[in-house]
């Protein structure tokens, strides 16, 4: 997404499979029916059953939410409503008859509302601000890599010992838990430069650049 004070943003998507037999990815761009842009990201966890489907359905929930959203609400309490709404869509979602919670996705969501961005990220999908010549993340990874770095600094174990911890990428919060564990929003809009750019993308993208 692009801010220009003399239009509307303008968005785009695109997705590319890359070595994937199947694409777990999804991605819903939009303008809602009271000039709010949107933009929702989901990622498919690759480990858990139908990642593909919880993702495609968190992005489709999400989507249909900001299209009908009320701009001048409050929209952290939006986002932080439509994102416990949305866990349990995708928790309740059964890979099996009467089977809960074995599938998951990410969720990286944007709203801009006139020059204000509003974000909501959920696991370790990203959402980037491009300013001229910096990039910044937004909301930083909820990773096992989280308790790790908290482990360093209690001092119970070394930064190299976290840093070669095998299980320091598994998602500790994500769509699809009986309970969210942990959500990023901005609870203050942040104010939009003309020629800023708003960048989300999964895994597959920052981890190959």
């Amino acid at each position: 997404m692009t801010m220009d004070y003399l239009n509307k943003p303008e968005y785009a998507g695109s997705s590319h499979i890359g070595t994937r037999e199947y694409q777990q990815d999804a991605l819903e761009t939009g303008e809602s029916v009271f000039g709010a842009v949107f933009g929702v990201l989901c990622d498919g966890m690759g480990g858990m059953e139908d990642g593909g489907l919880a993702s495609r359905t968190a992005t489709l929930s999400m989507a249909q939410a900001f299209n009908e959203m009320d701009p001048e609400g409050d929209i952290p309490e939006f986002l932080v409503r439509q994102a416990k709404l949305t866990n349990q869509v995708i928790y309740q979602m059964p890979v099996n008859k009467d089977d809960y919670g074995k599938t998951g996705t990410t969720l990286a969501a944007v709203v801009i509302c006139g020059s204000h961005l509003y974000w909501l990220s959920i696991g370790d999908s990203r959402i980037y601000i491009i300013r001229q010549d910096e990039i910044v993340s937004v909301a930083p990874d909820h990773s096992y890599a989280l308790e790790l770095a908290q482990q360093v600094r209690l001092g119970n174990i070394t930064a190299e010992e976290a840093a070669s911890d095998p299980q320091k990428e598994a998602l500790i919060s994500f769509l699809g838990m009986e309970e969210l564990a942990l959500m990023d929003i901005n609870p203050n809009a942040f104010i939009l430069n003309s020629g800023d750019i708003i960048l989300l993308c999964s895994d597959g993208l920052y981890k190959s650049l």
